[in-house]
């Protein structure tokens, strides 16, 4: 097993690439749902663009409010930086998605094919 201080190490690389990892998350959930592709990943389409602002903006104020925070410290494990992970991605994806929802052109809008349109459609 790995003495305390390589543990401890471990933690605190974790720790550092925690925005990095929750960035893949939300970008895995956009792949997944087709919102964008490996290629939008690869090409840095627009919306790859898009999703990669929010995620940062977000990310960065979430930092902010942490560095507030007197009680923040250290994750005691592994497990720990993972849970915060998925939280912030869960937060963030909620807010990926109603700026989605937002972003819908009035209807009787005259605007031409927009990068929705070209979502494939889900069967509820």
């Amino acid at each position: 097993m790995f003495s305390e201080s390589v543990l401890r190490n471990i933690i605190i690389k974790a720790e550092k690439d925690k925005n990095k990892n929750v960035k893949e998350l939300i970008l895995n959930s956009c792949e997944k749902v087709g919102f964008i592709s490996q290629d939008d990943i690869e090409l840095k389409s627009s919306n790859y663009i898009w999703i990669e602002t929010v995620c940062n903006i977000h990310l960065m104020a979430m930092d902010i409010i942490d560095s507030l925070d007197e009680d923040n410290c250290i994750p005691l494990s592994l497990e720990d930086v993972h849970a915060e992970e998925k939280t912030k991605a869960k937060i963030i994806g909620g807010e990926v998605a109603k700026l989605l929802i937002l972003s819908i052109p009035p209807f009787g809008s005259s605007r031409k094919q927009s990068s929705l349109s070209k979502l494939k459609t889900v069967n509820v």
